[in-house]
């Protein structure tokens, strides 16, 4: 569990309720305008472990939210939260078996029920499950199992597209600790939207690679009129420090994998992505994160850009030094507003503003450079446990930011600016 395991053994209540706009330089080093915060009332519930846009469910002209809290108690049950992105407002609470550890992964499901909104899906992977919800009513739509106890199916979660055409968006599960292919190779699976049945699965490598660390789709990489799926493997290759590969969703052929290099220690462990085209050449580029890269010092972080075409690196970033566990990321939107897709990625071990504060900053898509910078000044909070671009929040025609700071149960909305 990054650098933490023992963290995700603790268990505690949360308070559920946005707090009013926090204003500029509220805990941070640099001037940061937060639209609102969510909160946990204890320290140590690890809301914020995951966080997700959601593309808009209550009709307000503005994509939702997502945060996941997986030891939410009684017993480590977890539970999934679905926010109003305009207003903070709690509009959904999920949670299923006491241990289960819901919503370790979570994601937009696309629309699974074919009613014109889209879903939500939560994995559970101490159940070995994960659950699809409506939307629009909240009900649970589909339960999906593991084949076996013990594959820790639901480790990662996704929307796999329309990939049958059949109307219904379908889905990805990781399950990295599957045995198919020897111990803890790891198989992902492409699950119908209409009725939870098995499209096809994707196998490991090899024994040992804990394929399925991570899942998402890309767009469509190809140009067969399909979007294409892009998994993580975070103990793949000869010095198991992972890879990320990218497959048709079409047929399920391997298009590419990158292998990092012998400084990666887990490339692919839960941060992948799909974020459009960034190099200009006419096809969607993938994210691909390590936050234990250790060139440097340990748990450094490193996170790539890789081309959707051949899957060679695009562009690259790594921490400012050892221990700021730098990767937690994706697409942040057009933010400085060039017509290229920047990237947001937190760093959540970084004490450059307090003991494991941490941090997050936006970089150009289209060169690179740092655009901005968030330093958070909380002691110990880890700002950057995960950080996303939902688009603007706030219609003030600039893309706004979601970091969170799951070590203190907060997460931060942030104005975006230029």
């Amino acid at each position: 569990m990054r650098a933490r395991p023992a963290a995700i053994l603790a268990s505690s209540a949360l308070l559920l309720a946005p707090l009013g706009a926090a204003g500029s330089n509220g805990g941070f080093l640099e001037p940061t305008d937060v639209l609102y915060e969510l909160h946990g009332d204890q320290q140590g519930a690890l809301f914020g472990w995951a966080v997700s846009e959601l593309t808009d469910i209550d009709a307000d002209g503005v994509r939702d939210l997502i945060v996941s809290a997986p030891t939410y108690p009684p017993a480590n049950s977890g539970r999934t939260f679905v926010f109003s992105g305009d207003s903070g407002d709690l509009i959904y609470a999920f949670s299923e078996g006491p241990g289960e550890l819901h919503g370790y992964a979570i994601a937009d499901a696309g629309d699974v029920d074919a009613d014109g909104l889209h879903d939500i899906v939560a994995g559970a992977r101490n159940g070995n499950r994960a659950y699809v919800y409506s939307g629009a009513t909240g009900d649970r739509l589909l339960t999906l199992h593991g084949e076996q106890a013990g594959d820790q199916f639901g480790f990662a979660v996704a929307s796999a597209g329309d990939l049958d055409l059949d109307g219904h968006a379908d889905l990805l599960v990781g399950a990295p600790r599957n045995d198919t292919v020897g111990l803890d190779g790891g198989r992902v699976y492409v699950l119908s939207g209409a009725d939870g049945h098995t499209l096809r699965t994707l196998d490991a490598s090899s024994a040992g690679d804990l394929f399925g660390s991570a899942t998402d789709w890309v767009g469509d990489v190809d140009g067969d009129g399909r979007v294409d799926q892009v998994i993580g493997a975070q103990d793949a290759g000869p010095f198991r420090d992972g890879s990320v590969s990218v497959f048709s969703g079409a047929t399920g052929v391997e298009r590419f994998t990158f292998g990092g290099d012998k400084a990666n220690e887990g490339l692919g462990w839960f941060f992948v992505a799909g974020v459009g085209d960034l190099d200009g050449d006419g096809v969607p580029d993938v994210y691909a994160a390590d936050f234990s890269y250790a060139s440097a010092g340990d748990d450094r972080g490193a996170a790539y850009i890789l081309s959707g075409t051949d899957g060679k690196v695009v562009r690259s970033w790594f921490g400012s030094s050892a221990r700021q566990g730098f990767g937690p990321g994706r697409e942040a939107g057009d933010v400085d507003g060039d017509g290229t897709v920047d990237i947001v990625v937190g760093s959540y071990l970084s004490s450059d503003g307090a003991r494991e504060a941490g941090k997050a900053e936006v970089f150009s898509g289209a060169d690179g450079s740092r655009i901005r910078r968030i330093t958070s000044t909380t002691r110990g909070e880890q700002l950057g446990f995960d950080a996303i671009g939902p688009g603007d929040l706030n219609r003030d025609g600039i893309p706004d930011l979601v970091v969170s700071a799951a070590e203190g149960d907060v997460v931060y909305v942030i104005e975006g600016e230029r």
